[in-house]
């Protein structure tokens, strides 16, 4: 067999088996997208805008926006959908949480 064939096969299956699950990104402009506009709309984390201006939300379907920055940047986010693998395991965060994922895994 060929060499070139062989890698190019590799090469082929790692794509197509990592690639599927890559998320990507929009970029879009800030407009309609300021802090509180992002804070309003977001259904799980929020991120408050740190010392470079940066802010976003992150919800627990692995959808989420990223604005702001330095630069270039500045007024600029970058936002991508839920993910394909569908909701991560989520640890609990409260003591009666824990309790109710203890009691449910057994």
């Amino acid at each position: 067999m060929d060499m070139k064939i062989a890698k190019a096969g590799v090469l082929a299956v790692t794509v197509l088996a990592f690639g599927t699950n890559m998320a990507t990104a929009a970029k879009i402009s800030t407009d309609g997208h300021n802090p509180d506009q992002v804070q309003g709309k977001c259904t799980d984390t929020y991120f408050a805008p740190n010392a470079n201006g940066v802010y976003g939300c992150l919800n627990s379907d692995g959808s989420g926006i990223v604005c702001g920055g330095e630069g270039s940047e500045k007024n600029t986010c970058y936002t991508w959908g839920a993910s394909r693998r569908g909701p991560r395991h989520v640890l609990p965060t409260t003591q009666g949480e824990a309790a109710k994922f203890r009691k449910s895994a057994r």
